[in-house]
């Protein structure tokens, strides 16, 4: 059980037990459970404790009227009115008679596995998402998902739609179970009843949890996202500072200081939100240090040790879901690296690489954005492992990289952000083409240049030309009334049978096909081709004069003689 050693225990089954029970002497109850003594023995705790509750009474009306704080018509609640007998009439004495009842269901539950599962299943039928309220825009999500990875606008199947849902009701469920078998379990019998349903209900209120502020999101019908991560030692802060603060005593060295601003609200999600900060670890931005190791989870293993090993560490992933960590178990091997926590354990995990099949299909980190946190980043960690998959792994650096790239990019020209030059080289591929993961060119190069106004923007990359030199028309280049420099596209002249009056752009910015040509004669070539030269239908190669620096192939297939030909000093294509 990952809680405080015995005191803090008997300290909150104390606090517990004052919430029902006249005021003793505090000082004295400190001293007998030793939590200003040397730490003793278990049974020594346990008989102290006894000694302790036989000094005071109880309280019973307590819970039912914190509940009724928390909400007036309580009593009135479905779960309430089915429980509690018809005739009674106070609102206490309704649900005190729920709490009773609750409390035997929970009993019960702890000796029958079937009463537990019953439990779980009005749980999974009240709480989790129904298929009908899955929102168009979580599958929205998945397609702008696969467009930023540069697999183009793809749509999804119906039946890739049912799988969707049924992972994410599963991941759902697989993250509220949690909860329930924890304040089932022997293991919370110290909390009251109404505490526990009080940090239950306020948990099924929470979406995501962004560690930076240490707030939740507010859940709805429709919210996508698994439950909050149960972590039992931020629990039992929990119930050190509520239990504390509503038995009006000052207990500041019990307390977490960042959470006595909140704690006054009794509002479950900000108390836990702000300790879950406190505690930090994955997602938190702190970290007691880099060193660690990494664990590898292979293709078709178990995935319980994999999500196991994420449960409460705040982490973000959807790999922290059993349904998804099992579907992408089925895909390929997973790594994660773990650090180590204060105690010298590795536990903390700050990266995650998934692979599909023999490939590299996503490296994840724990800052924000699933990025790689600026600790991690600093060292070497990931580097090296990449060099592990060899020419995998670079690709991968390189792809990744120029999605994000291309995704900034497109993110800026929506919001009429101005391009740098750098961005407009990268856009317009000058020095390199852009990589991604899928199996064609991304679409979105096209989408975003088609908003943009060419001419401008290559003024900005080529100061040295006009805008009045720059064309994007390949019947300016043919015609003779214009003088051309700098041409953007493909310049498909394969019908030109001859070079003769022929006058090309200094510099074209994509491919080069002058096939038809069988003579080189009176052939002037642009100073920088950015794509492919189409030279095939050359049989000789007298006259020919090529660029220095050729950014695609070179196609001189049906030449019968090199004599007097001069490569270019790089072709970065084929050369045939």
């Amino acid at each position: 059980m990952a809680y405080p050693s015995w005191p803090t225990f008997c300290f909150i089954e104390l606090c517990m037990r004052q919430l029902q029970m006249v005021p003793i002497n505090l000082a004295k109850v400190l001293t007998v459970v030793g939590l200003f003594a040397p730490i003793g023995t278990t049974s020594f705790a346990q008989e102290s404790c006894k000694q302790v509750h036989l000094q005071i009474t109880e309280r019973p009306q307590f819970g039912p009227q914190f509940l009724l704080q928390r909400d007036q018509n309580f009593h009135r609640s479905p779960e309430v009115s089915r429980t509690s007998a018809r005739n009674l009439q106070r609102p206490a004495d309704r649900v005190q008679t729920w709490i009773n009842y609750l409390t035997r269901f929970i009993e019960r539950s702890q000796r029958s596995p079937r009463s537990l599962e019953v439990l779980k299943n009005s749980i999974h039928e009240k709480y989790v998402i129904k298929p009908e309220a899955v929102p168009q825009s979580y599958f929205d999500f998945q397609v702008r998902l696969a467009r930023e990875q540069g697999h183009g606008d793809t749509q999804i199947r119906p039946e890739q739609k049912q799988v969707l849902i049924d992972t994410l009701i599963k991941d759902q469920k697989g993250s509220i179970d949690p909860w329930v078998d924890y304040l089932v379990s022997s293991d919370t019998n110290t909390y009251p009843v109404w505490l526990k349903y009080w940090m239950f209900s306020g948990m099924t209120r929470l979406s995501k949890f962004d560690p930076e502020t240490g707030v939740f999101g507010r859940r709805d019908t429709g919210t996508v996202a698994p439950f909050a991560e149960l972590n039992r030692e931020a629990l039992a802060k929990v119930a050190d500072l509520v239990l504390t603060h509503l038995n009006k005593t000052s207990l500041d060295q019990l307390m977490d200081p960042n959470a006595q601003a909140v704690v006054q609200s009794l509002n479950f999600g900000r108390i836990y939100g702000q300790i879950l900060k406190g505690l930090g670890g994955a997602g938190s931005g702190r970290f007691h240090t880099n060193e660690g190791q990494w664990v590898k989870y292979p293709q078709g293993s178990d995935p319980n040790p994999l999500v196991k090993s994420l449960d409460g560490k705040n982490t973000g992933w959807c790999t922290a879901g059993t349904a998804t960590a099992a579907s992408q178990l089925s895909q390929g091997d997973f790594y994660v690296y773990y650090s180590r926590d204060f105690n010298g354990q590795l536990t903390v995990p700050r990266v995650a690489i998934r692979m599909r099949g023999q490939e590299i299909a996503e490296v994840r980190g724990v800052d924000k954005s699933q990025e790689l946190d600026p600790q991690i980043s600093s060292s070497n960690i990931v580097s090296a492992k990449m060099q592990e998959f060899g020419d995998r792994g670079k690709a991968y650096v390189k792809k990744n990289a120029d999605m994000k790239r291309l995704t900034e990019i497109a993110h800026k020209n929506q919001a009429a952000v101005e391009l740098s030059v750098e961005d407009l080289r990268f856009l317009y591929e000058l020095d390199r083409k852009i990589e991604g993961f899928g199996y064609d060119r991304d679409p979105r190069i096209h989408e975003i240049i088609k908003t943009r106004i060419v001419k401008k923007d290559l003024s900005k990359v080529f100061p040295q030309y006009k805008e009045h030199e720059i064309s994007v028309n390949q019947s300016e280049v043919s015609s003779s009334h214009h003088s051309i420099k700098l041409f953007f596209g493909d310049l498909d002249l394969s019908s030109r049978t001859s070079a003769q009056g022929l006058k090309l752009p200094d510099t074209i910015l994509g491919n080069l096909n002058l096939r038809g040509l069988t003579s080189a004669q009176g052939l002037k070539l642009p100073d920088t081709i950015n794509g492919t030269l189409n030279l095939s239908g050359l049989r000789s190669a007298q006259g020919l004069k090529l660029p220095d620096t050729i950014n695609g192939g070179l196609d001189l297939s049906r030449l019968k003689s090199a004599r007097g030909l001069k490569l270019p000093d790089t072709i970065n294509g084929y050369l045939d």
